[in-house]
């Protein structure tokens, strides 16, 4: 997603905040930290893309403004949490602060069973 996310960080600062004047409250600077806000973003962007193709009915770029474009915005503020993060500032809750006793994730990071992915195997 390296590649991906150079695309996706560039139409953020060239084109989302900009041009629909997207606050820190509403994208905090540490958005790019939050997995779910990676996805989310990358699909609000591919939808952007598609809506102002030339071969795209004109409803396209209304659906992206009217429903798409404020649905993400709302979800955002699901994925990343207002008391931990926001403009200038990025914290870890402490349920995902290392733990000895926790068994470590993928990352070497000790996750909770609660906040940990629920994988095939729970």
């Amino acid at each position: 997603m390296h590649l991906r996310g150079r695309f996706l960080g560039r139409w953020i600062a060239e084109v989302f905040v900009p041009w629909y004047e997207i606050t820190r409250d509403e994208l905090p600077d540490c958005w790019p930290l939050h997995r779910p806000a990676l996805v989310e973003l990358s699909w609000l962007r591919s939808a952007h893309a598609q809506a102002y193709l030339r071969s795209a009915p004109p409803s396209a770029a209304g659906e992206w403004h009217q429903r798409w474009r404020p649905g993400a915005v709302d979800r955002l503020r699901t994925v990343i949490d207002r008391n931990l993060c926001g403009p200038g500032f990025h914290l870890v809750p402490e349920a995902e602060r290392p733990a000895p006793h926790l068994p470590p994730g993928p990352d070497g990071r000790r996750i909770p069973p609660g906040r940990q992915l629920a994988l095939p195997q729970h």
